[in-house]
This record gives structure tokens, sequence and C-alpha cells, in this order.
């Protein structure tokens, strides 16, 4: 059976790529809640794929649950607990690995070859982004707007030449500038 996607069509749909889409199925389809059951009704519950593709389109476009329920057809609350189950999931698994500061091996490796590039101290590329927030709930719509009077958060983060991420921090508008985040 030939896929139904490319690889291109993937990374458009689910905002990763097709083997870390892949991966992350594997790894979570054995989990309990994920496996095909027969429920209480004797009815067979959804397919694992069919839940791990609802959690993705709601993470990846910050979609609400209840719009995902038309597309992959499971209703609001099993595509909620899907989406915290799998985030929950990701974090335990590979947090370790990715979600850590950089021991000094690392940080000595990096600092050595931006000196070799010219750039004696330093450890990777800053930058800033804005992002507006659409769904930015009401009650939070103070906190999160800009000068411009746009809802939106900032995103700081420090890279290093292979793109991994050293450093990120996420905040409301006004509050952060560079001296704040290098401080944090």
């Amino acid at each position: 059976m030939l896929p139904c996607f490319d690889d291109r069509d993937i990374e458009t749909r689910f905002r990763v790529p097709r083997a870390d889409f892949r991966r992350i199925y594997l790894a979570v389809k054995d989990k309990p809640f994920f496996q095909k059951r027969i429920n209480a009704t004797s009815k067979l519950q959804a397919h694992p794929l069919q839940k791990v593709v609802a959690a993705f389109r709601v993470i990846a476009y910050g979609e609400a649950a209840d719009r995902a329920d038309e597309y992959v057809r499971l209703s609001r609350t099993v595509i909620a607990k899907t989406t915290k189950l799998l985030m929950e999931f990701i974090f335990k698994r590979w947090g370790p690995t990715y979600l850590r500061r950089p021991n000094q091996d690392e940080l000595n490796t990096i600092m050595e070859r931006n000196k070799e590039r010219g750039m004696p101290g330093c450890m990777g590329s800053l930058d800033c982004c804005h992002w507006e927030w659409h769904q930015c709930p009401t009650r939070m719509a103070g906190a999160y707007q800009s000068r411009k009077g746009n809802r939106g958060i900032v995103v700081e983060a420090v890279c290093d030449e292979d793109l991994w991420v050293w450093h990120l921090l996420a905040g409301a508008p006004r509050r952060l500038n560079d001296i704040n985040v290098m401080q944090q």
C-alpha cells in the first residue's frame, strides 16, 4: 500500500518531518491509552494513528479539539486527552535529551567553533520574534497586547550553527527585551 501523502505534505499538514512523526507514533502506539481496544459497549475504539493525527493537528495549528473532531472523527474529550497525554509522553521520553542546558564539553566545542569562525566568546545567535496570537483568550488579552494593539507573544532563542536551541524564552510583549532575556 502506498502512502497517501509525500514527505512535503506530511510536514505541511503536521509541521513535523515524516521521520519524526513516525518515530513519535511508533513510540506511543503501544501505550495503554493509545492502544486500539474494545470499550464498555463492545465497540472497537479509535486506532492509535487516528489519535496521534488528532493530537498533531491540535499542536501544529493551535486549533481547538472540537475543530479537529470533524477531521479525525473523534470526540473533543478524546482529542483533548490525547493531546495532553502525547505532550506528556514526548516531554518524558525526549525531554532529558533535548530539553537541557549544554554540558561543559558541548559548551567548549561550541565556543571553540565560534572562535575559529572569528567570534570568540560567542555561544550562538540570539533572535527575537513577535508572534501574533489570534486565539488569545479574552481574559488574557491585556497582558499579551503589544504597543500596536495586537495580541501576541515574544519568543527569544539562542541557537548554535547546528540549529540546536540552547535557550528559549516566551513571554508577553513589553515585558521582554534583550537585557531581561539574557538575565533569565
